[in-house]
């Protein structure tokens, strides 16, 4: 579990705090506890994505990308569905290391996903939760050509 997972468990344990009567943890997949009822949404490994799928699922969705900004898009599939292992600033390091075909016409700067997370405070929610909490049709619309661009390659 990354630090920053770990971060945000205990700010919410702080915040709201919780009753456990129950704990089973397992590599299985991702248990998602919505509302007291449990769901298992299995994830797939990162590690099996190449640094060159990642580069051409960039590729062939910038033209749905309004600006640097948009790699937090990506950073929450990545996150939620993919069991992205590192933080926000790793993660932006990795993008910018990635052997592009052609230059992309937006890059992932240094700085950007944090940034556009404090701008869009559903971003550190399930991916799943954005259109109820705020997300814009272009944000929508990015989630599912990136989910399809990543779900060829995997």
């Amino acid at each position: 579990m990354s630090e920053e997972a770990k971060l945000k468990i205990i700010q919410e344990l702080a915040k709201n705090g919780v009753k456990i009567h129950q704990l089973i943890l397992e590599y299985s997949g991702t248990t998602i506890i919505k509302n007291g009822e449990e769901g298992n949404q299995n994830c797939r490994d990162y590690q099996k994505l190449s640094k060159e799928s990642l580069a051409e699922v960039i590729i062939q969705a910038q033209q749905y990308f309004w600006g640097n900004s948009s790699y937090a898009v990506l950073f929450c599939l990545l996150r939620d569905f993919y069991r992205y292992p590192d933080n926000r600033t790793k993660y932006e390091k990795d993008m910018q290391g990635l052997p592009y075909i052609r230059k992309p016409e937006f890059v992932c700067t240094l700085g950007v996903v944090s940034s556009t997370f404090s701008d869009n405070p559903y971003m550190k929610l399930h991916i799943d939760k954005w259109e109820q909490n705020g997300a814009g049709e272009r944000v929508l619309q990015l989630v599912e050509k990136l989910k399809i661009a990543l779900d060829e390659r995997y």
